[in-house]
């Protein structure tokens, strides 16, 4: 509660000071404001290209809120899309969550999506998973990390066609790169492909894109450049089949690919598949995981050590006793050895045949042991 009442207060405080500076009294501005993108989720994305839109009631720990929904979408939404929809849905996430932002009347503004890149991810690069989006949503199935997202409306979207300043924010997903154009063969998967082949592999004649006749069809949308005044030309506007291809006049054959040959000394890239990056590493290896990952590897360490220093332990056990070494570190008094049953000493006199055998004891120069028997413990003397 005390939060709340802190970021109403800070907010009216914002919006009366940047009141002040401009002198208008009239409407209140958009809570928001400027700042390059310092995230990670878009960063291939965004970084470098400018400054993006914080949306204060929204993101009012400086985007924290729209960082968490979208790396939240990443996982649950984009990471099980397949290409090229894969690469077109996260830039077009990223461009909504953190939108170009823009100075009207001395006020921030973030800028919305662009017609044309919304309509592209529609109708061609992520056709059927956006129609799957859409159906669920009239089911009421949402998409649990969603937040406050909501899909874009396309038709009402403006257009970054003939404005200036920018009235959107362009995730350039329809972008012509003219360094990429060719004429007489084809690059990679031909996206950029502006020659003049107009018959398919099998001869058939092409079909004028901006004709529906004799078949009628959405795909490619004209906000691609690729197929705007192209006539009946071989074309794959956004990439979206391997090689160039047209629809044909022949009424029975709606399209097919077109013979258009390969340039030379050019390798496939993923130039034209709108910048392919794999992000997984990146997100999954958070600090958290990698705190978690030392701790288990620490736990891990210490656990081998121990068993270690176990079987070790074990081993000397099983070697059972282990003698002394040389006289040199041990010097014992034979006269203080306990009496031995086995040899218990008696009264008796030995033979006198035997005196001549018995040899002095303290003659006896004692070296190492050898070991316990069955009568006792048994020394090397000299």
């Amino acid at each position: 509660m005390v939060l709340i009442l802190w970021y109403l207060l800070w907010s009216t405080t914002v919006t009366k000071h940047l009141l002040a500076q401009t002198g208008e009294t009239g409407q209140l501005p958009p809570p928001g404001y400027c700042a390059p993108y310092n995230g990670k989720i878009c960063k291939h994305y965004l970084n470098g290209t400018g400054q993006v839109w914080f949306n204060i009631s929204h993101d009012n720990a400086g985007g924290w809120l729209n960082e968490q929904i979208t790396t939240r979408l990443w996982a649950e939404m984009v990471a099980g899309l397949k290409e090229p929809c894969r690469s077109a849905a996260e830039k077009l996430l990223c461009t909504y969550a953190f939108p170009q932002c823009q100075l009207r009347n001395g006020h921030a503004v973030g800028l919305p999506l662009c017609a044309e890149d919304c309509v592209a991810v529609r109708q061609l690069f992520c056709y059927n998973d956006w129609a799957l989006i859409e159906d669920n949503k009239q089911r009421g199935i949402f998409f649990k990390s969603r937040g406050h997202f909501q899909l874009p409306d396309c038709e009402s979207l403006p257009s970054f066609r003939g404005t200036s300043p920018p009235a959107c924010s362009h995730a350039k997903l329809t972008e012509m790169k003219m360094e990429e154009v060719t004429y007489d063969c084809v690059k990679g998967r031909g996206r950029f492909y502006q020659g003049t082949m107009n018959r398919t592999k099998q001869g058939l004649p092409c079909q004028h894109w901006d004709s529906q006749v004799p078949h009628s069809h959405y795909r490619p949308p004209d906000v691609f450049p690729e197929v705007q005044n192209a006539e009946n030309y071989c074309r794959n506007a956004g990439g979206e089949e391997p090689s160039p291809w047209c629809y044909t006049m022949d009424p029975t054959v709606r399209w097919q690919r077109c013979d258009i040959p390969v340039c030379e000394n050019v390798t496939d890239s993923d130039d034209e598949n709108i910048g392919v990056k794999d992000l997984a590493m990146e997100t999954f290896f958070t600090p958290k995981f990698i705190l978690i990952l030392s701790a288990v590897g620490l736990t891990g360490l210490v656990m081998i050590l121990l068993l270690f220093l176990l079987c070790h332990r074990l081993y000397k056990h099983r070697r059972g006793y282990n003698p002394t070494a040389t006289r040199e570190e041990v010097n014992i008094d034979l006269d203080k050895l306990p009496n031995n049953m086995a040899y218990h000493r008696t009264g008796a006199q030995l033979n006198p045949k035997l005196e001549k055998l018995e040899f002095p004891r303290n003659d006896i120069i004692y070296i190492r042991d050898l070991g316990q028997g069955a009568f006792g413990r048994v020394f090397q003397v000299s």
